[in-house]
């Protein structure tokens, strides 16, 4: 993280206060990245005590190089995110090596780049490149929602 400390995935959810972990692969090059960070960081505000954790993964810096612990604390900075989950991953090596990826169209990454799990049990539940026609807001919504409806959702 920008603190300079490991943190394994797994301890941010696998409990029962976890009920969405949201990750977020960014550049700080990236202005849609600049945008969506500010739309997390609100909803991290409203929704963190509802048991949501946000991972920021900074992966490149203003020039497209490898992100560094410089990168990552002023992004995190920039805006509002908490050092502990926000994290440095240059050229996000370790996210797209460890993260499933599911297949994308066009050879090309978009960022921002999105993930979502299930908290209290890490069920890889979503991504921004395979899911596209779904708003990530609405799978929050339903992973965070404590009475979750009986009526199925409409696709």
């Amino acid at each position: 993280n920008c603190l300079g400390e490991t943190v394994s995935l797994h301890s941010l959810g696998c409990n029962e206060e976890t009920r969405a972990v949201w990750m977020v692969a960014s550049a700080d090059w990236c202005a849609p990245c600049h945008n969506y960070a500010d739309r997390a960081r609100e909803r991290l505000e409203r929704d963190g005590p509802n048991g949501l954790v946000l991972m920021e993964i900074i992966g490149e810096d203003s020039t497209g190089g490898p992100a560094t612990v410089d990168t990552c604390k002023s992004y995190a900075e920039r805006h509002g995110l908490p050092f502990e989950t926000t994290f440095i991953d240059p050229h996000w090596e370790t996210l797209w090596s460890n993260v499933y990826l599911y297949p994308y169209s066009g050879g090309t990454m978009n960022l921002p780049w999105v993930a979502i799990l299930n908290g209290p049990n890490m069920e890889y539940v979503y991504n921004s490149q395979l899911n596209s026609s779904v708003a990530d807001s609405d799978v929050l919504d339903d992973l965070l929602d404590p009475e979750p409806s009986d009526t199925p959702s409409q696709d």
